[in-house]
């Protein structure tokens, strides 16, 4: 991921429909979320890379000037922020702020270190790819599992309303939905 940090974007965005819910207890009492560790460790990750760059171990994109920032990223910043505004004044503040940790944070930090990684490398379509084809393939994945719990009859499969919904590793059938409506959107889009 140092020499390379596609490599570790791609691994988070193939984990993504499996990291759902677990958490790694890395400090005695306090846990991680899995997601958690994979967008602020592509931070890590992006800076070792520009120790590496640095030190001539790896090349960065060459003959451009850094380009500025497209308007989506500061549109989600400014989201970030105004969502900010609203959890801090919430009833609960607590739960307000890990949810904006959670939902507006980590999204703004995976978006900059996306950016970031695509402008730093010298082969910007190649790692385009990679990354959508790790996350569809994230995405395929999770919904085979689904399918071999179906088949199998195990409790990757729930009962709503007298049918059978496949929820593979989430809590629900809904979930699974919602997470692979998106994929399609980006099948499409390539398509």
């Amino acid at each position: 991921g140092a020499a390379r940090p596609a490599i570790w974007l791609a691994a988070l965005l193939f984990g993504l429909p499996f990291a759902y819910g677990i958490k790694l207890p890395l400090l005695p009492a306090r846990s991680f979320d899995l997601i958690d560790i994979g967008v602020w460790g592509a931070l890590a990750v992006l800076g070792a890379h520009l120790l590496l760059a640095a030190t001539g171990r790896v090349r960065l994109r060459a003959g451009e000037r850094p380009a500025a920032l497209n308007w989506p990223l500061p549109a989600l910043a400014a989201v970030t922020g105004w969502a900010l505004v609203s959890a801090a004044a919430a009833a609960y503040p607590a739960l307000a702020l890990r949810e904006w940790r959670v939902v507006f944070l980590n999204a703004l930090v995976f978006g900059g270190a996306l950016h970031v990684a695509l402008r730093l490398t010298p082969d910007p379509a190649r790692d385009r790819r990679l990354l959508v084809t790790a996350w569809l393939a994230g995405g395929a994945a999770v919904s085979l599992f689904g399918l071999w719990g179906y088949v199998l009859g195990n409790d990757l499969v729930s009962q709503a309303e007298g049918v059978r919904r496949i929820q593979a590793f989430y809590d629900s059938g809904n979930n699974l939905a919602l997470y692979l409506d998106r994929t399609l959107a980006v099948t499409l889009g390539l398509a």
